[in-house]
């Protein structure tokens, strides 16, 4: 949508009434396909006229919103179930999904990429105090996100491991 200053005379699209030449005016273009070829429309709408307020564009838009209405959209996109929670639990919930996700970067960068090692004997001394510190500490997030909502899917097999 542009707009232009008409050169030459063109009809409206939305009143079917003449733009005359020299006065303003918006311009659509419209692209479609059909039978693998490409198809352009082009529509002129008044962009203000002495008798009305608003430009047709405006109008046509308001008429084309009442025939096809628009559904209510939620704020969740992916159209998982919203948990039921009041907005102190919902930032406290968060606050722990990001803390939790700090953990599991903070783990991995230290070069540990196995976050729950099978053979702590093989381990440095070091590395042993990390690792247990990590699971403490996903333990202690774990039990309190399972009280403002419970964990999430891609968390749980960690929830299963983690001490408690």
């Amino acid at each position: 949508m542009r707009p232009v200053i008409a050169q030459k005379r063109t009809r409206c699209y939305w009143c079917k009434e003449n733009i005359p030449a020299g006065s303003k005016r918006l311009t659509d273009t419209i692209t479609k396909k059909h039978k693998g070829e490409k198809r352009y429309f082009t529509r002129h709408f008044h962009f203000q006229k002495e008798d009305q307020e608003g430009s047709c564009l405006e109008l046509w838009a308001v008429k084309v919103f009442e025939r096809l209405p628009i559904g209510v959209r939620t704020n969740n996109p992916r159209g998982r179930p919203q948990l039921d929670l009041s907005t102190e639990e919902r930032t406290r919930r968060t606050k722990l999904l990001k803390s939790l996700r700090n953990q599991f970067r903070y783990y991995v960068s230290q070069g540990n990429m196995d976050l729950m090692p099978k053979y702590p004997n093989e381990m440095d001394v070091a590395d042993v105090r990390k690792a247990k510190k990590f699971h403490n500490n996903l333990g202690r997030i774990f039990d309190e996100l399972r009280e403002v909502g419970g964990i999430p899917d891609r968390y749980k097999d960690y929830a299963n491991q983690a001490v408690h």
